[in-house]
């Protein structure tokens, strides 16, 4: 009767204590959810239809196969994770959309699967597998579009937590199987050593973007993201015509792919095709007139054409999309430098270089200031921006340095003109006009030994001796009058 009592209370204690447990696991989660939606604001994610077009099909019993096709391709991922894609969407795994297709019987399939594992776990009778089978099959739940409509269609990622229930799966059956086969653990070490091969393989495909965009566009070779972000790649590194060829099957998969469309049209003017170019941009832009980027580009496209009106136009819109654009303000003031309004110019260039609102290490705009303050003889200015440019912006710059070494020069600060003309040459040794202005410097500051030196380097680099070379006879007459007065 004792024994009876004390087994009775025990089993009331461990009961209050799962319960404690459920308890607390459900508090935690409902504060995690909580915390979760209160930085996205309590507002659901907004996507398109080329981030999970199964969510857009309007027939409920083809979107319930789109998604039960989808579970499946998870599924096959955990069992045989083979032909891997860093993306999924933009067409990779296109929506059922027709009952005459194949995969419609994907929905039977995933009843099946629902309808038979509760009854495989009972006869089994393992908590642990049931405990694997519900954790893969819990963590999974928020990514399968049954609680919420999610922004993609199949996503590695969410399948980091699902693999701790089918290893813990894999491990019961695998302790199973040891019972009844004597070479089970043969086979288990052949498994694991063909997991780690891939999993190497896969990881060197991470190391290098161009090889992982490599390996998705094997995968999914409808996928317009991919193409783009291999034509991205491949524009950096070079092979302008290689990312051209992608960018193109992009547009072609994606007929509205805007930043695909901007970053060819980009291509298309750098080797001269303007026209095609602007057709692009305005393609572009009637997909999202919002691009100010496309806005900017445009307005590039049109000065090359010499459609200045126009150009001012596609600027003022990108500007009033991101007022905060230096890159837009440097080119802006180049359209207003060709439009013949040197102070409209200098206004936007100042702004593209402000410290206090853009882009004070905008060299271009910086270099094109400079020059034009040179220009109007307003040194001063160019050497109190100077002032706001660190060092290891100014000296990395041969442009940006050698400005400010000649209006330090014009000001009669010699010692600091020398280092920073010095400096720009140190970054391009080849430039005749560096060269010569250095023997400008030394001329004015009668160190005219070193003034002719820099004049014979720039006269070697440049065929057109131009007024260097009566400033050479300057400075020979100088020194042969100065060797004769000590002769």
């Amino acid at each position: 009767m004792f024994l009876e009592v004390l087994h009775s209370s025990q089993c009331k204690l461990r009961n209050k204590t799962a319960v404690s447990r459920v308890l607390v696991l459900t508090i935690l989660t409902s504060l995690v959810i909580l915390l979760r939606l209160y930085i996205s604001n309590f507002t659901a994610p907004k996507f398109t239809e080329l981030d999970n077009p199964a969510a857009f099909v309007k027939d409920p019993v083809l979107r319930l196969a789109s998604y039960s096709y989808q579970w499946l391709i998870n599924i096959r991922l955990l069992l045989l994770p083979y032909s891997l894609c860093f993306d999924y969407s933009m067409g990779c795994i296109p929506p059922i959309t027709s009952s005459a297709d194949y995969r419609l019987l994907s929905l039977p399939s995933i009843i099946f699967l629902v309808s038979i594992t509760p009854y495989l776990l009972h006869k089994l009778n393992s908590r642990l597998l049931t405990f694997g089978v519900v954790l893969g099959a819990m963590s999974f739940l928020p990514a399968s579009n049954l609680l919420v409509t999610v922004g993609f269609t199949v996503a590695e990622r969410v399948l980091y937590l699902p693999s701790v229930g089918l290893c813990i799966v894999a491990g019961v059956m695998f302790v199973q199987a040891l019972r009844y086969y004597r070479n089970m653990d043969k086979i288990g070490t052949a498994i694991l050593v063909i997991a780690m091969t891939m999993t190497y393989q896969r990881s060197e495909e991470w190391r290098s973007e161009l090889d992982l965009y490599a390996s998705g566009l094997r995968v999914c070779p409808q996928n317009a993201k991919i193409h783009y972000n291999l034509g991205k790649v491949l524009s950096r590194i070079g092979d302008v015509e290689a990312a051209e060829h992608n960018y193109w099957n992009a547009i072609r998969l994606n007929p509205n792919y805007e930043h695909a469309m901007n970053n060819l049209a980009n291509i298309l003017e750098a080797k001269g095709r303007s026209m095609d170019a602007e057709v692009l941009l305005r393609k572009a832009l009637r997909s999202r007139p919002t691009f100010a980027v496309a806005w900017m580009n445009l307005g590039i496209t049109l000065m090359n054409q010499g459609k200045y009106e126009e150009s001012l136009q596609a600027y003022r819109q990108s500007l009033r999309l991101r007022p905060g654009s230096a890159d837009c303000l440097f080119n802006l003031g180049n359209l207003f430098q060709k439009m013949g309004q040197p102070l409209g110019a200098l206004d936007a260039w100042k702004n593209a270089t402000s410290s206090s609102r853009l882009d004070p290490a905008h060299t271009r705009a910086l270099t094109n200031l400079f020059v034009i303050l040179d220009e109007l003889n307003q040194c001063d200015e160019v050497l109190e921006i100077s002032k706001k440019i660190p060092d290891s912006t100014a000296n990395k710059v041969a442009s940006v340095a050698f400005q400010i070494g000649t209006c330090l020069g014009k000001s009669g600060r010699f010692p600091e003109a020398e280092r920073r003309l010095k400096a720009a040459l140190q970054i391009n040794p080849h430039n005749a006009m560096y060269h010569a202005n250095l023997g400008v410097l030394y001329q004015r500051w009668a160190r005219y030994e070193l003034a002719e030196n820099s004049y014979l380097t720039a006269l070697a680099l440049d065929d057109d001796p131009g007024p260097v070379l009566w400033n050479l006879k300057a400075v020979r007459e100088k020194l042969n009058r100065t060797r004769s007065d000590i002769g």
